[in-house]
């Protein structure tokens, strides 16, 4: 299945078939990310980044950015949008592309160890996780553990569909699929969520979780 899943998303970036891509810096990295009190020049994991630019607002704010990226051609694209010059290195199954405080490992975030990166601080999801097919989500999990040992933050950011037996309130609650992928792992908090009366809802909500690692011998 994962496999799959690669090949249609490596055929997306081809055919540029990329509506997903949001040119602008996401409002609500911008408005939450302070919250997981990251330490200054701390070390940023971005999962499935394509060419987004919150790689630059990161960076820009003394951080020091890895993001995972299957496609090549959105890596190259990010880094020709952007007019930066990377340096090209090879690590096992990874091309690294590197320029100033941003570093994205081109290749399948499944295959990716925590020897590549070394210590990480925190991790910034950008509907990473909803990207991927159900079946591809908990694997997606286990990798995050596995990458991140340590206490550690994550700012989860996600498009859920919505539940029509649910109250107004529903923006305010844990999505069911998030609490059974996390709570294990982690403590969750929703940060924020789009609130519609029922009769007005639309299709999707879009809600901002803060995550903090429970302790190892949970999991």
């Amino acid at each position: 299945m994962v496999a799959q899943d690669n090949q249609l998303w490596l055929a997306m970036w081809k055919n540029q078939q990329t509506d997903f891509h949001q040119p602008l810096v996401n409002r609500h990295l911008q408005e939450y990310w302070h919250r997981l009190k990251v330490p200054n020049m701390g070390r940023v994991l971005v999962p499935l980044c394509g060419k987004s630019n919150d790689l630059l607002w990161l960076a820009a704010r003394g951080f020091e950015v890895i993001g995972i990226e299957l496609s090549s051609l959105a890596v190259k694209a990010f880094f020709k949008e952007n007019q930066l010059k990377p340096k090209k290195t090879r690590s096992g199954h990874f091309t690294i592309w590197r320029h100033g405080r941003i570093r994205i490992l081109c290749g399948d975030i499944f295959l990716l160890k925590h020897t590549h990166l070394g210590q990480i601080d925190a991790v910034y999801d950008r509907a990473a996780l909803t990207a991927l097919a159900e079946p591809a989500r908990k694997q997606y999990v286990r990798k995050l553990l596995s990458l991140m040992p340590l206490l550690k933050p994550i700012l989860l950011l996600t498009t859920e569909d919505v539940d029509p037996l649910r109250t107004q309130d529903s923006a305010a609650l844990v999505d069911q699929e998030i609490f059974d992928l996390f709570s294990p792992h982690f403590a969750i908090a929703v940060s924020y969520g789009d609130a519609y009366p029922v009769a007005f809802s639309p299709a999707t909500v879009n809600k901002v979780y803060q995550m903090k690692r429970l302790t190892a011998a949970t999991d």
